[in-house]
């Protein structure tokens, strides 16, 4: 019963990190309207540590980290976070949104090759089925134009692929911290690390800062925050109770998000096949959710 619950809990957190995640470009477009990406991935940091390290000062007993983690911190900071902005924002260059969120959507294909090769977890039809099934959705939702991606630089392809594989390790060496250290522990070293490797990059453009009004620094301190700092903290708790394959697979329900807080907030349009390719993504991981936990409950109980 507990397990149960704990697996209803570790859902309950990645819907919460896909909302928090999703909504998140619509603060970003604004804000990048103005400040250069490295700067707002700095400012974003800059907030997440602040409001984590606060929490951390006051809840956390042990706070040191142990030695053996430090390679794990290196690994889910310095390629998992700091390599994959560096990918994504850079990428956005050569590519479309629309290219860059299909290519993120085979992150789930991505972890469930590397957990056959670490972890020797089995590759099922059923679970490239509901991957298959995703992708579908996600390249519905964001109205892919095929021919189009075709003539697009490779170098922006190249620089997708790169921060999809930097977010395998991000997610596989914060397995491995979250084993020995709570979670407001491993988040909190990993944003002050990620912190330190924006910083140079923030140095060289703080007079933007000036040009900044109220409600850009609310996007800014929403995306710190909270889709920064409380998503990852959610986003590692679930890690935790599910696994690297559900929490990617779930992460395909970001676009969802993303095109619906852009038709509130930007008065973007929404579509009949965005509608349905939603309908499938939602759909298909309620489908998995349901048959992984009975299928977990009778391995339990044989």
């Amino acid at each position: 019963m507990n397990k149960q619950l704990n697996k209803i809990k570790g859902y309950l957190a990645l819907v919460a990190v896909t909302i928090f995640w999703g909504s998140s470009f619509v603060s970003s477009k604004l804000v990048l309207e103005i400040m250069p990406p490295m700067s707002l991935a700095f400012f974003r940091y800059l907030f997440s540590f602040l409001i984590l390290f606060t929490f951390f000062m006051i809840f956390e007993k042990d706070k040191l980290l142990r030695k053996q983690d430090y390679k794990d911190l290196a690994l889910s900071s310095g390629i998992g976070i700091f390599i994959y902005f560096i990918g994504e924002y850079n990428a956005l260059n050569y590519i479309s949104a629309s290219t860059a969120s299909i290519i993120v959507s085979l992150l789930p294909m991505f972890m469930l090759v590397t957990n056959f090769f670490v972890f020797k977890d089995k590759i099922t039809f059923f679970k490239i089925g509901v991957i298959a099934l995703t992708l579908i959705g996600v390249v519905m939702v964001v109205q892919a134009d095929f021919r189009a991606m075709f003539n697009e630089s490779l170098i922006g392809y190249s620089l997708m692929v790169m921060g999809v594989a930097a977010w395998v390790v991000f997610s596989l060496s914060t397995v491995k911290m979250r084993k020995n250290n709570s979670n407001i522990k491993v988040i909190t070293y990993q944003a002050g690390f990620a912190l330190l490797l924006f910083a140079p990059f923030a140095v060289t453009n703080l007079n933007i800062v000036t040009q900044l009004d109220f409600n850009l620094w609310t996007n800014i301190i929403y995306l710190g925050v909270f889709a920064s700092g409380l998503a990852f903290y959610l986003y590692v708790y679930a890690l935790k109770i599910l696994g690297t394959l559900p929490v990617s697979i779930f992460g395909n329900t970001v676009p969802v998000v993303t095109v619906i807080t852009g038709f509130i907030f930007l008065q973007e349009t929404l579509t009949l096949i965005q509608l349905v390719g939603g309908s499938i993504i939602i759909i298909t991981l309620l489908t998995y959710a349901y048959i992984e936990g009975k299928s977990k409950k009778e391995q339990a109980n044989d």
